[in-house]
């Protein structure tokens, strides 16, 4: 059957000190669910990321692979009903955004 691929912007995940963090989705279709753990910092931005260290301004990140990410997992440990680590992500990318590591594109290309 055929079918029209359309571009739909990801979805907001956090807005945090002026800094947006996108979702990010398996082989970029919206229609299979956001990634849990791959992030971005623009809406059209694609599940392959890089690890912090070696990012483009653009580049998804892996939540998991930021400098917070076991100390928020301990803090803030899985509940059942979310399945996922869904506090601890969140304060893992505020971490990360107060420390500088994650800034809008716009700002990155000013330094």
């Amino acid at each position: 059957m055929p079918y029209i691929a359309q571009f739909v912007p990801a979805a907001v995940f956090l807005k945090f000190r002026g800094v947006t963090i996108y979702h990010t989705y398996d082989d970029n279709d919206v229609g299979s669910g956001s990634n849990d753990y791959v992030f971005g910092l623009t809406a059209d931005c694609t599940e392959e990321y890089s690890s912090i260290d070696t990012r483009e301004d653009s580049d998804p990140f892996e939540v998991r692979k930021l400098p917070d990410w076991r100390e928020m997992v301990r803090k803030f440990p899985p509940k059942a009903r979310y399945g996922t680590e869904y506090r601890a992500i969140r304060e893992t990318i505020k971490a990360a955004i107060r420390k500088g590591l994650l800034k809008n594109p716009e700002e990155q290309t000013l330094e």
